[in-house]
């Protein structure tokens, strides 16, 4: 009889970490996308005049954007690194606020009537809602629903244009739906 010897399997040796720069660490870490440049008189609200029509006089007309370099948002979504994902949370809990805060009317609700109505308002230059609208009626009550439920939303933080406030357009829809 033959004796086999055992075949003992050890564990390789891992690779040797790589050197890394401290000084290549830091240029990564610095922010990829710089902040406006603010003149201090809009951020401590020391605002003159705000006439919104231009007459000559120098008197800018504040402007009205659909998308701004950077666009209103709540002051709970001013960490977020990535402006696009800022944008995405900040117009998800608008219409969440929004749906939420819509109240169905009874009597519509009894006659199985529902739809979808679209709605369109301004965020202005201090981040509050203005210009409130419909685009798509449905019913006057329900198209009555979804304007009071714009006054759940919270103030915001201001959309900058080249460093000046603006004024944002917003549309959403606000479903009215029996289930």
């Amino acid at each position: 009889m033959e004796i086999v010897p055992i075949l003992v399997i050890t564990k390789p040796v891992p690779p040797p970490r790589p050197f890394i720069n401290p000084r290549v660490v830091t240029q990564l870490m610095e922010p990829a996308i710089p902040m406006p440049e603010l003149n201090p008189s809009i951020v401590l609200g020391e605002l003159n005049d705000f006439s919104f029509y231009g007459d000559g006089d120098g008197v800018e007309e504040i402007e009205t954007v659909l998308f701004a370099e950077y666009m209103p948002r709540f002051a709970s979504y001013t960490n977020i690194l990535n402006q696009d994902l800022e944008r995405f949370c900040t117009e998800s809990e608008m219409i969440r606020l929004i749906q939420s805060c819509a109240v169905f009317p009874r009597r519509l609700v009894d006659a199985g009537f529902g739809g979808v109505v679209f709605i369109q308002f301004n965020v202005n230059e201090f981040g509050d809602v203005s210009s409130p609208a419909i685009l798509k009626s449905v019913h006057p009550d329900l198209d009555q629903s979804a304007l009071q439920a714009l006054k759940c939303l919270p103030e915001m933080i201001a959309g900058i244009q080249q460093g000046k406030p603006v004024r944002v357009t917003y549309t959403i829809p606000v479903r009215f739906t029996i289930r």
